[in-house]
């Protein structure tokens, strides 16, 4: 299968029973539904899918439900970064056995001092190298405290196997350099909503996104008013778009996001623990949010 990696990907949330027990049957209920709003594909098992707080055949169970359940000829994508190169290959592994088309990679962070651009390129060339799919690149420093450099990124796009760099640092100015300075075929994904508008209009090839869990209409439609170059929707979009971000998305964090996909009658659950659900005051503001952008 020959990648085209573009559009919006939702980072899917991850549903958990009261109790704690995944619950599978809610997340291919939240497919079915996401199949209908034009999603060029999946990112299971990231940063919003709470994927440190994953086993591994609890991975490996929602790789294959998400790969039978999804749309033909949409792209699975899935976290697959480890602390240590030998580990994340063999989770590259076996996310390709299970049916994950690429890989979310995201940097190593718990000797975060030690974490160079040597050592970075270093370790992304090895798991490249070694994975029996294409690999992309994440930098998210707000969870890591680890950044990519420009530079490593435009030394790794040249593997023939990185094939993209979802970048969630909300670093715009990195963010269409990335986009200007690598390979036309590279693909430069937004992971953060409020300059997402922006990416997409600096030549960003889409959003894998947390907030296209709840509002996947509105994502889709923001990129292809991009793609059509229509920008006073694009505006009109990104205005809509923002408000709900603030309240599935910062302080509110997966508990907010996983609250508001209950009132939008999906089935999301409850966080793990440590995280939280939403206090009653947030959950006041997100119904409210909800409202005031015609969801609710």
């Amino acid at each position: 299968m020959t990648l085209h990696l573009e559009g919006i990907f939702p980072a899917v949330i991850t549903p958990f029973d009261d109790d704690g027990t995944l619950n599978l049957d809610a997340l291919r209920a939240n497919i079915h539904r996401w199949n209908q709003y034009g999603l060029h594909g999946y990112l299971v098992a990231g940063s919003t899918g709470e994927s440190p707080f994953l086993t591994d055949e609890e991975r490996l169970a929602v790789i294959k439900m998400v790969k039978t359940t999804m749309v033909d000829g949409m792209i699975l994508l899935v976290g697959t970064g480890r602390e240590s190169t030998a580990q994340t290959i063999e989770a590259c592994v076996q996310a390709e056995k299970a049916g994950a088309d690429a890989a979310l990679v995201v940097t190593p962070s718990f000797y975060r001092p030690l974490m160079t651009p040597t050592v970075l390129e270093r370790h992304y060339r090895a798991v490249a190298d070694a994975s029996p799919i294409p690999i992309l690149l994440y930098n998210m420093p707000a969870f890591t405290g680890v950044t990519i450099a420009l530079e490593t990124v435009l030394a790794l796009a040249e593997h023939p196997n990185i094939v993209g760099l979802k970048d969630s640092s909300g670093n715009s100015q990195f963010f269409a350099a990335a986009v200007r300075q690598t390979p036309a075929d590279f693909a430069v994904f937004s992971g953060n909503l409020p300059t997402f508008a922006q990416a997409l209009i600096s030549g960003g090839s889409g959003g894998i996104l947390a907030v296209a869990n709840a509002a996947p209409e509105i994502c889709v439609a923001l990129y292809r008013a991009a793609q059509a170059q229509n920008f006073i929707e694009v505006q009109e979009l990104h205005n809509l778009l923002q408000p709900i971000w603030e309240v599935v998305g910062g302080s509110y964090a997966i508990g907010g996001l996983k609250f508001a996909m209950n009132l939008l009658g999906y089935a999301a659950g409850v966080p793990r623990p440590p995280l939280l659900s939403p206090s009653a005051e947030q959950q006041q503001k997100i119904k409210e949010t909800l409202q005031s952008v015609g969801l609710l």
